[in-house]
């Protein structure tokens, strides 16, 4: 499963072969189908975004589900987005969604870090400390919208 990721990714980016996005989803695929986190999270991708493979909503929700429960922080993320929008066959699941984000914002996802800091400063659930929190750690790694409301 890793070797065919790793070819998966030399595809993806054009390093060593010639840029061929159906093949590396075709690569993801054989190594999702092992259970390979990162290529069920990066497959997940490809049919969000329709590339190498026609654009599936439910597909991408089924693989970022399956590398969110191996703790893939980035799949977490896109889950939550997806529970948001209640897309992809998901329904709208604000609490859940919010139980992603904490997970991935714990792995250093800034977009989820920054999310959160958002999330915190509403009513009804507003706590200034942890939006301050999430604000930071996103800060601390140049996400520039968190450095803003943090004022800095």
């Amino acid at each position: 499963g890793r070797a065919q990721y790793n070819l998966g990714v030399c595809y993806e980016q054009g390093r060593g072969v010639d840029r061929d996005m159906a093949k590396a989803a075709e690569l993801y695929q054989r190594s999702a189908e092992q259970g390979h986190g990162r290529a069920q999270y990066n497959l997940g991708v490809c049919y969000e975004q329709g590339r190498g493979v026609d654009r599936d909503m439910a597909k991408a929700a089924e693989l970022y589900q399956r590398s969110a429960a191996q703790g893939h922080g980035r799949a977490q993320y896109n889950l939550a987005m997806l529970h948001l929008r209640g897309a992809g066959g998901l329904p709208y699941d604000s609490h859940r969604a919010v139980n992603l984000m904490e997970q991935a914002a714990a792995q250093g996802v800034q977009q989820a870090q920054s999310y959160l800091g958002v999330y915190w400063t509403m009513e009804p659930h507003r706590d200034m400390l942890a939006a301050s929190q999430h604000f930071s750690q996103a800060a601390q790694q140049k996400h520039v919208s968190s450095q803003f409301h943090l004022g800095i």
